[in-house]
């Protein structure tokens, strides 16, 4: 029936006027009419409500199985959504992974390439050490053979020397020792000279002593002269005894002095006698002084140079082993510097090779919690998916439409929230 339409519309159309009953009876008719149409209007908004409620059931479930139909494609979507969203994700994950995995093989294999290099360069360095050690200590064999040999020549030289020297001094000793007796001699003979002189000396000293006496008798005589010419006026007849004795002593003192001036003579002469001796002896003795200076002098000359030479052939010798020596240290010195060097980038490679490891391993466990994380997304969006009914809905559920409609909303913010855990994962 059309809806809304006027009452009078759906009323029957007016009857043939009958003829005039009682009113009862039409007060009866129209009761009856009007129940009749009040059943008929009624019986009109039944079927009318029946039919706008199949209408709207109709539009109801045309309208659910849209929503069904809609939430059914979007749902189909948002799978193929997700799948693909998954799918690349999982492409991407796998080729971050498949990079890293590459990078990190890249980089251990560049590390062993590097700590390979690094263990043959300190094979080679180890090898030229070695090679450096035999030629220094092949080096230091043959300075030691030479040092040995010079040493050998130096005792040679040495010994050689030391007769030449004992030979010499066993010259010298009997050079002296024919000196010393010529001088024993020469002392000997000076000493009977010395002796004899001494002789003459005392004679000279008497001869003096007696020419002083004399000189002495001849001042008393003097002045007993005078005395006695003082007294001559005087004494009258005693000078001439006086004079007599006078005269006596004056001759005795002529005498005295003519002995000393033959006594000084005698001594001048001997004087001169020793010392033209002593100058001979002098001369002598300053000859054979230097005789023996020149022989010692040459004795010594040819033990300095002797000396000389085999000081510096032990200085030549010392000075090339303390060469070798420095060679050999300097050598050493520098192979331990290279071998610290070298041990230094052994260590820093290693320390770099364990830094990969650690960041591999790192890397490895972040990787693992990462998958493990999605297959905990994986696991509650498969729970989602496995709460959807058969009619469509989220939940399985046996409420009302409200539940329905409002389960739809909650499984997509589920999801979304899962989806973002998971990209920010």
């Amino acid at each position: 029936k059309p809806k809304n339409l006027p009452k009078n519309c759906l009323e029957a159309p007016p009857k043939p006027k009958a003829p005039a009953v009682s009113q009862k009876n039409r007060e009866a008719e129209e009761r009856e009419r009007k129940l009749r149409k009040k059943k008929e209007d009624k019986k009109e908004d039944v079927e009318r409500r029946q039919e706008e409620e199949k209408e709207e059931m109709q539009r109801l479930m045309q309208g659910e199985q849209q929503r069904r139909n809609a939430l059914e494609l979007r749902r189909q979507r948002e799978q193929d959504e997700e799948r693909r969203e998954a799918e690349e994700r999982q492409r991407a994950e796998e080729e971050a992974v498949r990079r890293r995995q590459e990078k990190r093989e890249r980089r251990l294999m560049e590390e062993e390439d590097r700590r390979r290099q690094l263990q043959e360069d300190v094979e080679r360095s180890e090898e030229r050490r070695l090679r450096r050690l035999e030629a220094i200590e092949r080096q230091n064999r043959e300075l030691e053979e030479q040092k040995r040999l010079e040493e050998e020549q130096q005792k040679k030289a040495a010994e050689e020397a030391e007769r030449k020297r004992k030979e010499d001094l066993e010259r010298l000793a009997q050079m002296e020792a024919g000196i010393k007796r010529q001088q024993e001699a020469k002392a000997k003979k000076e000493q009977e000279e010395q002796d004899r002189l001494n002789g003459l000396t005392d004679e000279e000293k008497a001869a003096e002593a007696a020419a002083k006496k004399a000189h002495k008798d001849a001042e008393e005589a003097r002045e007993d002269a005078e005395k006695a010419h003082d007294e001559e006026e005087r004494l009258g007849g005693k000078i001439g005894d006086a004079v007599d004795k006078v005269k006596d002593r004056m001759k005795h003192l002529q005498d005295c002095q003519k002995e000393l001036a033959e006594a000084k003579a005698k001594l001048q002469s001997l004087m001169k006698e020793k010392q033209e001796r002593l100058k001979k002896n002098g001369e002598a003795r300053e000859s054979a002084d230097k005789a023996n200076a020149e022989e010692k002098a040459k004795v010594d000359s040819h033990n300095a140079k002797e000396d000389a030479d085999l000081k510096a052939a032990v200085d030549k010798g010392e000075a090339k082993i303390e060469k070798a020596e420095a060679e050999s240290k300097e050598a050493t010195d520098k192979l331990m510097t290279e071998e610290e060097k070298i041990m230094q980038e052994i260590a820093e490679a290693e320390a770099a090779h364990a830094a990969a490891l650690r960041a591999y391993k790192k890397e490895q466990e972040q990787q693992a919690e990462l998958e493990g994380r999605l297959k905990e997304a994986a696991a509650k969006v498969r729970k989602f998916r496995e709460g959807v009914d058969e009619e469509g809905g989220i939940y399985k559920t046996k409420s009302g439409s409200s539940s329905v409609f409002r389960a739809p909303a909650l499984g997509i913010a589920m999801v979304a929230s899962v989806l973002a855990s998971a990209r920010v994962l």
